[in-house]
């Protein structure tokens, strides 16, 4: 009586298994590429309810996770209300919500006043830190620290981290990301000349092409420290950094207004 398994049937088996395994991988990834759902309250005790107020509605909604104090969050604030007012109405609804897992109410308000923000704010103390976890978690894209953005169409897929050199830019890459959820072609935008930052060992090197007039850096840990700030001229820059981790840069000259994140290892 033969109680093995042949060489047939071991291969069947492990063909099953290794189809059984591809397909849950795919399985698997194509769910990391989708938005859980969440309820959050604001800052003014409104709630709200991505799938059941938004997506059900087929809205986009854009979530900007930020925390009080973090490098270029009064600027932002500021330009993303602007392209919220001016860009979109109600005939094409999308809902902008600013969310912080690590303040309280009372910072966030403090927040929206000093700048003038009037879309929704929701803080930890409203769910924002449940709300956002899972885009800190690696399955979306690498998660290079606050502020970033997500945006999330009406069938859940997911834009992660549209980000530019500038706010002007950063804006733009939103638009396109909220145009190609919607289902618009979105044709590759034409840039223009402009900085390039990269780290090195040591440090990091931004290169300015030689029109540029000459600008001032100013660099910024997550926590908000002050890094360092200086004049830099058209050409190659090193610039000595020793802090590792995500640092975040700012260019700001004659016309030129240019930011960004970069992971200094």
């Amino acid at each position: 009586m033969q109680t093995g398994l042949t060489g047939e049937m071991t291969r069947q088996i492990i063909t099953y298994l290794t189809i059984m395994l591809g397909a849950l991988s795919i399985a698997t990834e194509a769910v990391a590429q989708y938005a859980p759902n969440f309820s959050v309250t604001d800052i003014n005790g409104q709630d709200h309810h991505l799938y059941q107020d938004y997506l059900q509605n087929n809205q986009v909604v854009v979530i900007g996770m930020i925390y009080v104090g973090a490098p270029l969050v009064d600027e932002m604030l500021p330009a993303l209300q602007d392209f919220a007012f001016e860009s979109w109405d109600e005939e094409v609804p999308v809902q902008f919500m600013m969310m912080s897992g690590v303040d309280d109410d009372e910072a966030m308000q403090e927040l929206s006043y000093d700048t003038g923000f009037e879309l929704p704010m929701i803080s930890m103390d409203g769910g924002a830190d449940d709300a956002i976890e899972p885009y800190m978690s690696g399955e979306y894209g690498v998660f290079f620290g606050y502020p970033m953005f997500v945006v999330i169409g009406p069938d859940a897929s997911v834009v992660y981290d549209p980000w530019g050199e500038t706010m002007e830019e950063t804006m733009e890459h939103i638009n396109q990301a909220i145009l190609q959820l919607l289902g618009v072609n979105v044709a590759e935008s034409v840039t223009e000349a402009r900085p390039t930052v990269y780290p090195v060992n040591g440090g990091m090197v931004v290169q300015l092409p030689d029109n540029f007039p000459p600008v001032s850096l100013t660099t910024f840990a997550l926590d908000g420290r002050i890094l360092d700030q200086q004049q830099i001229q058209p050409g190659q820059n090193f610039i000595e950094e020793d802090e590792s981790g995500v640092v975040v840069y700012q260019l700001n000259g004659s016309g030129v207004h240019h930011s960004g994140k970069i992971l200094m290892r």
